[in-house]
């Protein structure tokens, strides 16, 4: 694989984007009806934020895996990154 995709920067944008892209195809496959800010305030009455937060994290782990295979690894570690990051969010919303 070509070196230049292998980047911890790479790896952290990915890690971020995949659960915003999950977290939209969970809302247009289950909310299809109600508008996305009604969803998102669904979500926070019901404190489901964090809940939803780790189910979206899921998705990382594909890309870790794919990095891995393609023997990406900085961009490998950039995912992993992006995972501690959303671990800080979901522990501000549980607490």
């Amino acid at each position: 694989m070509v070196k230049k995709w292998d980047n911890v920067l790479l790896g952290l944008l990915c890690g971020i984007v995949v659960p915003v892209l999950i977290m939209l195809a969970y809302y247009k496959i289950s909310y299809t009806d109600v508008s996305f800010s009604y969803f998102l305030d669904r979500m926070s009455s019901n404190h489901l934020e964090a809940k939803l937060i780790s189910v979206s994290t899921v998705g990382n782990l594909g890309a870790f895996f794919l990095f891995l295979y393609l023997n990406l690894d900085r961009t490998a570690k950039g995912v992993v990154g992006s995972m501690f990051i959303y671990g800080a969010i979901i522990m501000y919303y549980k607490y």
